[in-house]
């Protein structure tokens, strides 16, 4: 891998430790290569990733001031190698890795000019050292994140990316990984750890994600992050029982070098709770994530939960003081901002058994309760609905239909909305027509599948990645099948 067989060996050595989460193991290892091999800027770029993974982990800074310090040791001794050969592809690759994990550092810290510039020298060593061997793929999983990455980038960003000449592309993103999953020589987990979050994200192809995830999970079962990406596919396919379970295992675990993702495990037990209609545990759960986080990432959204948690146990008072907090969450990232603008209608709304009725059925859904759903649905009064909250509602059932297998049903529950002239101001336009795609999807009436899709996709907010995930997937399958 390295020139060195038996230092190519140790490094090996200390990466599936470090894997399997044995980290002194992999420390040790480490620190024996800095005696025997103390020009080897590999090992001290080994050491450095897991002191940027314990930091953003744990946002100790402690092991941000020792990230700094190996990285910079690896940098040096790369550079200094890279002078006396710099058409050595794998020294070009690490380099470009060297970078990579310093825009990591800088984007976890709102730096987003120094991310770019250094996600720009990443890219250029990757490019390289693929031109200097064809047949050497692992450079593959780092261009391939950065591409995935970018797609993501913020519009109000755009210009620091058109400086700096970078570009994103999901798809290509998702190739290039798939590359050096199958033919890369030392990237293998970590691309399969990527495969599954862009399966999940960015084409809801579940089942591809739970390939990859249960590798990785039977592979290193104490590996926090990629227990922690399981749950997300499970919550996400409404397992959400055995995704409770997995973040037991993950909160048990007390890993201080993890706490911050200990503490999003926390939130993601809330936001199990809360779907499974168990308010007073949700409660519960979103106060203790608030009290462990050293983020404000998601307290926007924690608060707003808390604050519908307690309107659906009726005490509206306390649950307007929440409704205020919910608006001091981290504004960059698209759940905060959402419960932002939600908690100003919620806190002067008046709640009515309605109300309560449709969050109840949305959470039975979630929960992959589809039958529990529909029944509650029957219970509400649609005549007191406005236009907003009964096209919510027509959709919601229409999903559930669906997902029984109820296709005509489906259909005819929506399908007289499609022509309805408030479509111009409708929030849920999108998701309305992707249900409509997909009910002709499942009938095999392709044509109009596609035509309600193209619908959706000039509807969509570009923010509201869960949705336009599967728009992406229900695209793929029409081009498939249409081919």
């Amino acid at each position: 891998m390295f020139g060195n067989t038996q230092l190519d060996s140790l490094l090996n050595s200390g990466r599936e430790y470090s894997y399997k989460f044995e980290f002194q193991k992999a420390e040790n290892i480490y620190q024996r290569l800095i005696t025997e091999y103390p020009n080897s800027p590999y090992v001290f770029h080994y050491l450095s990733q897991n002191k940027l993974w314990f930091f953003l982990g744990s946002k100790d800074s402690t092991f941000k001031i020792l990230y700094e310090k190996y990285s910079e040791q690896a940098l040096h001794m790369a550079e200094k190698l890279y002078d006396k050969n710099e058409d050595d592809p794998k020294l070009n690759n690490l380099l470009g890795h060297i970078y990579l994990l310093k825009s990591m550092l800088y984007a976890s810290e709102g730096n987003s000019m120094d991310a770019f510039w250094a996600i720009k020298s990443s890219v250029s060593y990757f490019e390289d050292a693929i031109d200097l061997d064809q047949n050497y793929y692992d450079p593959y999983l780092g261009l391939g994140t950065i591409k995935y990455a970018l797609s993501f980038v913020p519009g109000f960003l755009g210009w620091a990316i058109s400086i700096t000449g970078l570009s994103g592309d999901k798809e290509l993103g998702l190739r290039y990984v798939k590359l050096a999953y199958d033919k890369g020589k030392s990237a293998k987990t970590e691309a399969a750890y990527h495969l599954a979050k862009i399966y999940t994200e960015y084409n809801a192809e579940y089942d591809s994600a739970k390939i990859y995830l249960d590798y990785l999970v039977e592979k290193y079962p104490n590996n926090i992050l990629f227990l922690y990406q399981y749950v997300i596919l499970l919550i996400d396919t409404r397992e959400l029982g055995k995704a409770d379970k997995i973040l037991k295992e993950i909160i048990d675990l007390n890993d201080r070098k993890f706490s911050q993702t200990i503490s999003f495990s926390v939130f993601l037990k809330a936001e199990i709770a809360y779907k499974q209609n168990d308010f007073n545990r949700a409660i519960k759960f979103y106060d203790e994530f608030l009290k462990r986080t050293k983020s404000i990432d998601y307290t926007g959204l924690a608060h707003l939960k808390i604050g519908l948690s307690y309107i659906m146990l009726h005490n509206n008072l306390i649950a307007k003081k929440y409704f205020i907090l919910a608006r001091n969450g981290n504004l960059d990232i698209p759940e905060d901002l959402k419960a932002k603008k939600e908690s100003y209608l919620f806190y002067d709304k008046k709640f009515t058994d309605n109300d309560r009725n449709i969050i109840l059925a949305e959470n039975y859904f979630a929960s992959g309760e589809y039958q529990k759903s529909l029944n509650m649905i029957k219970r509400i009064n649609i005549s007191e609905l406005d236009f907003d909250n009964l096209i919510k509602l027509k959709i919601l059932e229409a999903k559930s239909l669906l997902f029984l297998g109820k296709i005509r049903e489906a259909e005819s529950t929506i399908i007289d909305f499609k022509d309805d002239k408030s479509f111009n101001n409708l929030n849920y336009k999108a998701e309305y027509f992707w249900v409509l795609a997909k009910i002709k999807y499942v009938e095999n009436d392709l044509r109009s599948s596609q035509k309600y899709l193209e619908l959706a996709f000039e509807s969509i907010d570009e923010s509201d990645n869960k949705l336009m995930r599967h728009l992406v997937n229900l695209n793929s399958k029409l081009i498939r099948k249409i081919r």
